[in-house]
Formats: C-alpha cells, sequence, structure tokens
C-alpha cells in the first residue's frame, strides 16, 4: 500500500478515536520525558496527533507547541486544548528557528515516517544548545524483531543485524515497510507503519550532536509470553551486555544537544 492511504486514514476523526481509545501513559519511558519536561519553559512535540501526551508534558508556565502533519488531528486538538499552539506541517522542516525549545519529544512516530533522518536532525536542530530531545518509538528494526509489515527473512534480518552492529556504522539505513492497512476499519496497531527504527543506529546517529543522557530498549516491557530465544535475549540485554542491550521492545533515547 503507498503512503498516501496511511496520509488519508490520518486524515480520518476515526482514526484519532481509535488511537485516544488505546493511548496510553503508563510507559516508563513516556513516564520519564513527563519528568524530564517540569522545568522546560518551551516544549515541542513532534506528531503530536490529538495532543494527549503533550497535555502532560512541562509545568504550570511551560509554553508548549505542536507540530502534526494530519489537518484534522490539528483541528481536533485546538478545540480541545486551546491553550496550546498547534501547527500543521506539510513537509519535513519544522517551522521554527533553530535553538527555540528546552525539550522536543516524539513519541511512537518514528516509525511513521518516510525520512526519519530528516526528521531526528530537525528535532535537534531546533532544541537548544543544553536542551534536551526525546524519541520514544518501537524498537522494530532490531535484529530480532520485526514490525507487522515485514515481509523479508527473519533469520537473514537477525543475521545482518548482527553485523551492522559490530560494524558500529553511523547512518540510520532502517528499513521502509508497506503499511497492510487500507482503511480505517483494518485499523490494527502499527499496521500502518512505514519504516522500523532501531535504538543501535539511532543512538550512532545523534551522538554526534550531542551527549546520549538516557538510552534504552525497554527490556521491562517485554511480553510475558516471549519465546525461550527472545528470553535468554533479554537476560543478556538487562546485564547491559552489547548489542543485546540494545534489541528490547521499544526504544527510548534522550539527548542533549551541544
Amino acid at each position: 500500500m503507498k503512503s498516501d492511504t496511511c496520509q488519508n486514514i490520518w486524515q480520518t476523526k476515526n482514526y484519532y478515536k481509535t488511537i485516544a481509545s488505546l493511548e496510553d501513559f503508563s510507559h516508563p519511558g513516556f513516564k520519564r520525558a513527563v519528568e524530564l519536561s517540569k522545568e522546560a519553559t518551551k516544549i515541542l512535540d513532534v506528531g503530536c496527533g490529538d495532543g494527549s501526551k503533550l497535555a502532560k508534558l512541562g509545568g504550570i508556565r511551560s509554553a508548549r507547541a505542536g507540530v502534526e502533519i494530519s489537518s484534522m488531528a490539528v483541528e481536533v486538538s485546538r478545540k480541545k486544548l486551546p491553550q496550546i499552539k498547534f501547527i500543521h506541517q506539510t513537509n519535513d522542516r519544522l517551522p521554527f528557528t533553530e535553538n527555540i525549545f528546552d525539550i522536543v519529544t516524539s513519541f511512537f512516530v518514528l516509525e511513521h515516517t518516510q525520512n526519519p533522518d530528516k526528521m531526528i536532525s530537525e528535532m535537534i536542530r531546533v532544541a537548544k544548545n543544553g536542551g534536551l530531545i526525546i524519541w520514544l518509538a518501537p524498537n522494530f528494526g532490531a535484529p530480532n524483531r520485526a514490525s507487522p509489515n515485514f515481509t523479508g527473512s527473519r533469520p537473514m534480518k537477525l543475521i545482518t543485524g548482527i553485523v551492522n552492529d559490530l560494524q558500529n556504522n553511523n547512518d540510520l539505513n532502517w528499513r521502509k515497510v508497506s503499511p497492510k492497512i487500507t482503511s480505517i476499519k483494518d485499523f490494527q496497531p502499527d499496521l500502518d507503519t512505514t519504516v522500523e527504527p532501531y535504538l543501535g543506529s539511532l543512538v550512532l546517529f545523534v551522538k554526534r550532536y550531542g551527549e546520549i543522557v538516557e538510552a534504552s530498549s525497554s527490556w521491562d516491557m517485554e511480553s510475558p509470553q516471549a519465546k525461550i530465544f527472545q528470553r535468554i535475549i533479554r537476560i543478556l540485554g538487562s546485564r547491559g551486555i552489547f548489542p543485546f542491550k540494545y534489541w528490547g521492545p521499544h526504544l527510548f533515547l534522550v539527548l542533549r544537544k551541544q
């Protein structure tokens, strides 16, 4: 399915109603982002959807802004949260000058992008020197994982992924996949995935821009029904052993811009 079909689905109110019904604010990564944002003066959320997560960031004096590709989501957000500035974004470049925000966030958006390297670079560009950039997303690109839209060979992905980890290449090179969803009636979480993010390559890609404050692949979020192979990898990853520490279910990364 072409990306423009996803664009059409993202323009429907039912999509955001469905997403809202699945919204989970209990993820340790999101809770950590809330904690880190409490003292921030200016906050930007990229791919803010209906603004639900952005509304929980910052404190009383925080000025918050959200950018979103869906004009429908922006319309809904402005009505629901008039105290927050929402902007309809139609291209890869964020509509802000450099060094503006104390905190720039992105929650479960990277996997829906066409040009993740551009989005990541733009988030860093608009953050202040010393400011924090926070990403939270499925870790579909890990060698032991895949999105629901993956159609290749899992054993080959595992082997290739291990080789890439050992090479320490600082390019993202995230695998692009074709979304399987054709209408909002068929919606299931992650069927609208377009690219498979991976914590290991994200760490290498962004560390040139500043200090990695926190990096976690959220092994504590692993499914209790995980297979034996995954359980073994979890033991290794939970002990901080490279590269398995990057192979958990979700990526969470905090960068301090320098």
